[in-house]
């Protein structure tokens, strides 16, 4: 029985469906199992309720008394004068304070100490003096003890004193169920990061990765433990923005982890997010592991394969550079699957809009096989694409902006090819100059807001419009998508099916309203995205966009005729 090439490109993309299943349903149920927020407050505020609290005090070691340094920013100490380079230690506890300071005095003798107590905390101060003098150990934590019972994370400084002995006495401090590392680089980066990994294990310690504020030493510190986002809320925003941004967070990005330094602006989030299906509570957070690459590589590999063929690319050819992508996989995989999720993202939109115009169906069929296509091609990256740490954004994917501007490029070469090189053929003029540098910068401004941008750069009008989008639909359709992509190439669709011989300008809004696809694809690159969330968004989008897209084809049939 021979079996054609369309039927063969059809049994490979269910192929790539089946082999994506096992991927994403990992994925589900990692974010299903992901509903427990928690608030973190700083050490020097109030916790309320069975809030966690964080404190950012360093310690050393003197004699076997356990000391620590004042190094957060904005602390003051009691002291009216401190000269350059002394230091400030602060006590919880009296006795201690009092031995220490009678053994820095007899141990220092050319230094001059002073101490003080203020409210419950007891304070020396250290003058011309090396701070390597008093310890030659690491970083570590201090909690108060109004903390006592409630939930506590520790946020260890690294430094240029850490060692192995350090480290222990900063676990053996108290029972901790989480840890938020503070600067550029976790705690032990870059020589005793296993030994930071096995403590944090023996605790069954939660790992909370900073948004925006990537840190050194993430991925192999959180390495087999259970890891979850978090993000910081100022203090000096309004308490109705902390509110909606910590909800998007929420939502959209999947943090789990909310650190307030303003108490009542913690508050405020409290009660509202007890109006959502969340809890508030230690976050599940998810295992950063190696998962598994080959299914949903081959995932992919199939769905490639599938619309190539569809498209009526050389079966051999797609055959072979498949076989040859699979092969590489085992030698590099993280990198094939990363260059996988791209080319993914940048070939199903133009390929499945040129499948759905070669079979030349009604309208309302090749839309809904294009809109099919986007959806699918968003399910394979997104099961592609999985992983904890990307979850957590420890990792992230990379050429993501690439993606999102590749598919104009393969689709002007599908739908443009001869007209572009009938162009190339004549005399540049400068009129043909500035339509591309147009199109340039248009697309420029597209692929530099696929990502988070700061309100800055975003219109007044448009954040009002936004807000009320994500007010009325929650996961707010992007704007790309139903506003510009899905229209365009709605119009563009109708005046290609008009024309026995499509029109250069039928052909070029093709190839523009790919930004609708490519943009549903681009969303469910971001892993750290619920797919629910993704998938509710894009559909917004198309519904949106067609009815949109219905009203230009109104005005194209009004100005188009239908050439004989």
């Amino acid at each position: 029985m021979k079996l054609s090439q369309t039927k063969a490109g059809i049994i490979v993309v269910l192929a790539a469906v089946i082999l994506s299943q096992p991927s994403i349903y990992r994925r589900i149920a990692t974010e299903t199992a992901n509903r427990t927020v928690e608030i973190l407050l700083d050490s020097r505020t109030e916790a309320f309720n069975d809030s966690a609290v964080i404190s950012e005090y360093t310690f050393a070691e003197l004699d076997g008394l356990a000391l620590a340094t004042l190094c957060r920013p904005g602390i003051r100490h009691p002291f009216e004068e401190k000269a350059p380079g002394s230091v400030v230690i602060v006590f919880e506890c009296e006795k201690i304070f009092k031995e220490a300071a009678i053994s820095a005095e007899l141990k220092f003798e050319t230094s001059k100490i002073k101490t003080k107590k203020t409210g419950n905390l007891y304070y020396i101060l250290f003058e011309n003096i090396d701070w390597s003098i008093i310890s030659k150990t690491g970083a570590g934590i201090v909690v108060p003890d109004w903390a006592a019972g409630k939930r506590k994370y520790i946020r260890p400084v690294n430094d240029s004193l850490v060692n192995t002995e350090s480290i222990d006495r900063i676990f053996e401090k108290g029972s901790y169920e989480g840890v938020v590392f503070k600067g550029a680089e976790v705690l032990g980066y870059p020589d005793y990061i296993e030994h930071v990994n096995r403590r944090l294990k023996e605790n069954e310690m939660l790992v909370f990765n900073i948004e925006f504020a990537p840190q050194k030493g993430m991925k192999q510190v959180a390495f087999g433990l259970h890891s979850a986002l978090l993000h910081s809320i100022p203090g000096d925003i309004e308490e109705s923005e902390s509110v909606k941004r910590g909800l998007r967070a929420m939502r959209e990005r999947s943090v789990r982890g909310f650190y307030f330094r303003n108490p009542s602006l913690a508050e405020s989030f409290k009660t509202d997010i007890e109006k959502h299906l969340v809890d508030t509570g230690r976050p599940e957070g998810a295992l950063i592991i190696k998962s598994p690459w080959i299914l949903p590589v081959a995932a992919a590999l199939a769905l490639l394969s599938g619309l190539f063929l569809l498209a009526g690319f050389n079966a051999a050819a797609v055959f072979f550079i498949s076989v040859l992508l699979f092969t590489a996989a085992f030698i590099w995989p993280s990198g094939i699957k990363n260059i996988l999720i791209i080319i993914t993202a940048a070939a199903v939109p133009p390929l499945s809009v040129k499948i759905a115009v070669d079979r030349k169906k009604r309208f309302l069929n090749v839309l809904i096989l294009i809109a099919a296509f986007s959806f699918l091609g968003g399910i394979i990256v997104a099961s592609a694409g999985w992983s904890g740490e990307l979850y957590t954004k420890i990792s992230r994917i990379r050429g993501v902006k690439l993606s999102f501007l590749l598919p104009f490029v393969l689709g002007a070469a599908v739908f443009l090819f001869e007209e572009i090189k009938t162009i190339l053929n004549k005399e540049i003029k400068w009129l043909h100059l500035i339509a591309a540098s147009g199109v340039g910068v248009i697309l420029g401004v597209m692929v530099f807001r696929t990502a988070n941008v700061s309100p800055q750069f975003v219109l007044g009008m448009e954040m009002s419009l936004r807000n009320i989008l994500e007010d009325l639909f929650v996961f707010r359709p992007r704007f790309k998508e139903f506003l510009i992509g899905h229209p365009i190439l709605i119009a563009g669709l109708y005046m290609y099916s008009r024309n026995s011989k499509p029109a250069v300008l039928s052909k070029l809004l093709l190839v523009l309203g790919l930004m609708g696809p490519a943009s549903v694809i681009n969303s469910f690159m971001h892993i750290h995205t619920p797919v629910a969330a993704s998938i509710i968004r894009s559909f917004y989008g198309w519904a949106i966009g067609i009815v949109i897209g219905a009203v230009a084809v109104l005005f194209v049939r009004k100005w188009q005729q239908p050439e004989k």
